[in-house]
């Protein structure tokens, strides 16, 4: 199995490169517009690009899924509720992108945005069961997503709740790659080097209190207080969201300057 995390430092932006070394294949998860990185980095492993997939549409840098597909020919999967107006296959629940023996899983994971997917990857070659879990910007290191960027604060936190428990009904050995560091507006106490090391499941149970288990009496179902919401969202968020829904032969002139 093929897996590297390239973070932009810049941005506080995680993305990855997923394959199988022995099927020569390999899919691009959140893709920054600077895609000369994962080109590289494919030659490099000796192995052919074949699928872009979004997690989500970003409101917070233009995606690099218009340059792979115009350039490369790559197909894009994204959730059916991002409305992309691009080329691009849906990618629900459960749905399973096969390259070679590993696979990648859709787990839908709604709150920071309607549309919002998790990425589970299994190896078959080691087993059935997910090892790592891409969790996009719904789980951080030390934080979770914020509710607020496209529905109401409080239905937003509602859906993040029950998404992050579903993450946690991974098992404690599976590690999380989020797509955030310390750095972004998606997050405010999230880790600034922990991206690159390895945080497990019952961490989060253990230091996450927005995936903790609810409480007993009338507060039960009530999700805790995002603190990143309290941060203004940036006015520049809503035009990179748009760009990132269109279709990408109609920025080639926005790209190109």
């Amino acid at each position: 199995m093929i897996f590297t995390q390239f973070v932009d430092d810049a941005l506080g932006c995680a993305s990855y490169l997923v394959g199988d070394e022995n099927a020569g294949i390999a899919a691009v998860v959140d893709p920054a517009l600077a895609i000369e990185q994962y080109l590289e980095e494919a030659e490099r492993r000796g192995v052919r690009l074949v699928r872009v997939v979004e997690t989500h549409t970003h409101a917070d840098h233009v995606s690099g899924h218009g340059r792979l597909a115009l350039e490369h020919g790559l197909p894009v999967s994204v959730h059916p509720l991002a409305g992309a107006e691009y080329p691009h296959d849906a990618m629900e629940d459960g749905d399973e992108i096969a390259l070679g023996e590993v696979v990648l899983r859709c787990i839908h994971t709604p709150g920071h945005r309607p549309e919002h997917c998790c990425v589970a990857v299994v190896d078959r070659s080691r087993g059935p069961e997910p090892w790592l879990v891409l969790t996009g910007d719904s789980l951080f290191v030390g934080d979770a997503a914020r509710p607020d960027l496209a529905v109401e604060a409080r239905e937003g936190a509602e859906g993040l709740f029950h998404s992050l428990r579903r993450l946690v009904e991974l098992g404690d050995g599976v590690e999380v790659y989020p797509g955030h560091v310390a750095g972004s507006l998606c997050g405010k106490a999230m880790s600034s080097k922990a991206m690159r090391l390895k945080c497990r499941c019952h961490g989060l149970r253990a230091r996450n209190s927005a995936a903790q288990k609810p409480t007993q009496g009338p507060n039960r179902a009530r999700p805790r207080r995002n603190i990143a919401a309290t941060v203004p969202v940036p006015n520049s968020a809503a035009v990179r969201r748009t760009l990132n829904s269109l279709s990408p032969s109609s920025l080639t002139g926005t790209m190109a300057a």
